[in-house]
């Protein structure tokens, strides 16, 4: 017997591109950000009124130019236009990567501290990592199953004995 299991799968999983369009100040002359993402064929424009610390999440039903569905990895091409002049290639932006839980410490087997915030947490050794539909992550740790969700908080939803 094999169990295969993939996240991109489930119902309700979304395929998500955050964008951070500007940065905490501006040019005092731009008005407008222009964004375009091609992915697959298709081509998605948007804009929006200039302000400090903008950022768009870029959600992706999956489909190609043909309405047909994409399975695997797909890359996302995208070009935001400042609106005065200056472009910024997506593909030339670096990988941000965040943690959601964990501060680099072992929890105890007990784990009495385990729900709370999960920024600073906690974990011991973490198995397996799951995606709910509402956007909660679930992680396997050992002999606790938590689950963090979108808010930050964490909470322990099974404890192995």
């Amino acid at each position: 017997m094999k169990l295969s299991y993939l996240s991109s799968r489930t119902p309700g999983y979304k395929s998500i591109l955050r964008v951070t369009l500007t940065h905490s100040t501006i040019p005092f002359n731009l008005m407008k950000v222009h964004l375009m993402v091609a992915v697959e064929g298709r081509l998605f424009r948007k804009w929006f009124p200039a302000a400090p610390n903008l950022s768009y999440d870029f959600v992706w039903d999956k489909t190609d130019v043909y309405s047909q569905k994409v399975h695997g990895l797909s890359e996302a091409f995208g070009i935001l236009h400042m609106g005065n002049g200056e472009n910024v290639f997506i593909s030339q932006q670096p990988p941000v990567i965040g943690s959601v839980i964990g501060n680099g410490r072992r929890r105890s087997i007990s784990c009495p501290s385990c729900n709370g915030l999960a920024d600073g947490n906690k974990l011991l050794a973490p198995v397996a990592l799951a995606c709910g539909s509402d956007g909660s992550l679930y992680v396997g740790d050992f002999n606790y199953v938590r689950r963090i969700f979108i808010t930050g908080n964490v909470t322990s939803v099974l404890e192995l004995r």
